[in-house]
């Protein structure tokens, strides 16, 4: 009789569900990401004074998830840049006279919070891997 062969485990890091569906996690990496986008912007365009602790904080964990989770190893160096354009071009539009940028600055200074946690999440985990690699 012939044995029957183990499956190969997937490549692919994913959490079975209750009813047999799997999650991928660069999916929730990807929508974790997305979701801070989504919200460094609201918080942009919605004044400062009425925002709350808990978002600010809630951004820096999508920031930190999602950068670790979605940004693939590689292209960390794409994304410090893109990062760092969207910083310079936040100090930039400074110069200009506040009735005429406000609303965008401060959408693009958020943007460029939530980039700058997610670019310390992928700095960390490229230090670690530097020490994790055989």
């Amino acid at each position: 009789m012939a044995e029957a062969k183990p499956k190969k485990s997937s490549s692919k890091s994913s959490t079975q569900t209750k009813k047999g569906n799997t999650v991928e996690i660069k999916t929730v990496g990807k929508n974790m990401f997305l979701a801070g986008i989504v919200l460094a912007v609201i918080i942009g365009i919605v004044p400062a004074a009425s925002i709350s602790e808990w978002v600010t904080w809630l951004l820096i964990l999508l920031a930190l998830v999602g950068g670790w989770i979605f940004i693939p190893e590689g292209e960390e160096t794409e994304f410090i840049l893109i990062t760092l354009a969207v910083l310079f071009f936040a100090q930039l539009l400074g110069d200009l006279p506040p009735s005429l940028a406000t609303g965008v600055i401060d959408t693009l200074s958020e943007l460029g919070n939530f980039l700058g946690v997610a670019v310390l999440a992928v700095a960390i985990r490229t230090i670690i891997g530097w020490f994790t690699r055989e």
